[in-house]
């Protein structure tokens, strides 16, 4: 290989590639092409994702029948609940409201006949739900 080749083929196994981008590998602190380590993420923006991303799955766990499981359901609202104070003020407002919905959704479920919400994991039984009505009634 002439020595051109050689240098070419040596950068690119050390942070170039063909189509001239660095790829991380290679790269010397102060030179060309470093970057600084990113920027952690503050505690409310984590928060406040996080939190919509628990307010999603327990959205999930109610309205997707495949996926319904109410012991889920709650966990996630719980969860959501809990970063709700972490989050800056902007994004506590959205995700106190996407909460509130939820949370009304779920009383809902709970409420409803053990027919719709069906039995296994994470549901009443129909059982339970049949003796609770039978006693409500009298």
């Amino acid at each position: 290989m002439s020595d051109s080749r050689e240098s070419e083929a040596a950068k690119g196994r050390s942070g170039s590639r063909a189509d001239g981008a660095r790829t991380g590998g290679g790269e010397r602190p102060g030179g060309e092409g470093a970057q600084s380590p990113p920027v952690p993420p503050k505690t409310a923006d984590l928060a406040a994702q996080y939190g919509a991303v628990f307010v999603s799955v327990a959205a999930a766990r109610l309205e997707r029948p495949e996926h319904r499981d109410l012991d889920e359901a709650r966990r996630a609202i719980d969860a959501a609940r809990a970063l709700v104070e972490l989050c800056a003020e902007r994004e506590r407002r959205a995700l106190r409201d996407a909460l509130a919905a939820v949370q009304l959704a779920f009383a809902r479920a709970v409420r409803a006949p053990a027919a719709e919400r069906g039995t296994g994991a994470g549901r009443a039984s129909g059982d339970s739900d049949k003796n609770r009505l039978k006693d409500g009634d009298n």
